[in-house]
């Protein structure tokens, strides 16, 4: 696939995986770089971008979401489909074959409004507020009770008026339509509640860890060992944006500049050094920052005037600092580089 000028002034969905870092402009194209998609699979169109399936269909996706080896994208309105490794069922065809290069329909799925999708796992919250999952489900984060893998989604048990939705590499958390939050995974196989949380707007999950973003502008977080009891962060009170990295978290204030804190052994923090953090740092020169999204390692932001920069690992060109070799369909940065303060794109 050549590589695609980003048009930056559209609105961002994703969720960057360790391998598939690819993210969905909204209304223009999709953007790929450090990562390899099947360049019949995904098609730059205006107004949304084009998922063929096997059949040769075709439908605009709304949402992209995409784990460690696959991706799911909401098509139609609220069908979804599912492209990628597929050892447990994680593309919800009801198949656990090696991989899918062509996007496959995902159950009979018509209504979704969002979705997510971690290691091996997918979740889709549908218009009725309820959620369904497929994939993995050795640590219960499915959500269905059991722990036993799914090719095919199933329903969350007590789930009914979930309005978003993140998920971590065992676990996924969602936020009701009261502003409430309830978590299933890390052992637990049916959604148990966050204590304390009644006004969350925005939700983001980690590795083992997720935040939540409330109606003042503050931020909460929790890990997998603190039983779903969050702290707040320091610091941090006109928050209208987040976002999760492996070990690293990063939110858009509302004067357009950015805070990250956690692990920066790659400079994902963009405070210069590689230093990490138990409280939030200011990002150095971002200012007017309108949308926010990390991968495991690095973050980038989208800013006002439509430029795009970004921070941290540059293992597989992901920041989008150096001039991609080609290999194929594959594009591939020549060597490893360690980004500590943010980098135009």
């Amino acid at each position: 696939m050549k590589e695609k000028q980003i048009l930056a002034r559209a609105r961002i969905q994703e969720k960057l995986g360790s391998i598939l870092q690819c993210c969905l402009l909204w209304a223009f194209i999709f953007s790929v770089w450090g990562c390899a998609i099947p360049e019949n699979d995904v098609s730059n169109q205006t107004g949304g971008s084009e998922v063929l399936s096997s059949s040769g269909s075709s439908g605009k996706a709304g949402q992209l979401a995409a784990g460690d080896f696959h991706t799911c994208a909401i098509v139609n309105g609220g069908a979804v489909k599912c492209w990628g490794q597929n050892l447990m069922g994680q593309l919800g065809n009801g198949k656990t074959a090696y991989s899918a290069s062509i996007p496959v329909s995902t159950g009979n799925i018509s209504t979704a409004t969002a979705i997510d999708a971690a290691y091996a796992q997918t979740c889709a919250v549908l218009a009725d507020g309820s959620v369904q999952c497929w994939g993995d489900n050795s640590s219960g984060q499915l959500g269905d009770g059991t722990t036993t893998n799914s090719a095919t989604p199933v329903s969350v048990t007590g789930i009914y008026t979930a309005t978003a939705i993140a998920m971590g590499s065992s676990f996924a958390c969602v936020i009701l339509s009261g502003g409430t939050v309830r978590c299933w995974g890390w052992g637990n196989t049916t959604p148990v509640s966050v204590t304390g949380i009644s006004t969350a707007t925005a939700i983001a999950a980690g590795q083992s860890y997720a935040c939540v973003i409330l109606s003042g502008g503050t931020v909460q977080c929790w890990t997998s060992s603190s039983s779903n009891t969050p702290t707040s962060i320091s610091g941090i009170a006109t928050a209208i944006a987040i976002a999760a990295g492996y070990s690293h978290i990063c939110v858009m204030l509302s004067a357009g500049s950015v805070q990250c804190w956690g692990d920066n052994s790659s400079g994902q923090l963009g405070d210069g050094t590689t230093t990490n953090s138990a409280t939030p740092v200011s990002v150095t020169g971002i200012s007017t920052a309108t949308t926010i999204a990390t991968g495991n390692f690095h973050t980038c932001a989208i800013l006002s005037g439509g430029n795009v920069q970004c921070w941290g690992s540059d293992l597989w060109g992901e920041s989008g600092s150096e001039a991609y070799g080609e290999s194929g369909n594959m594009l591939w940065y020549s060597h490893f580089r360690v980004c500590m303060f943010p980098i135009l794109c």
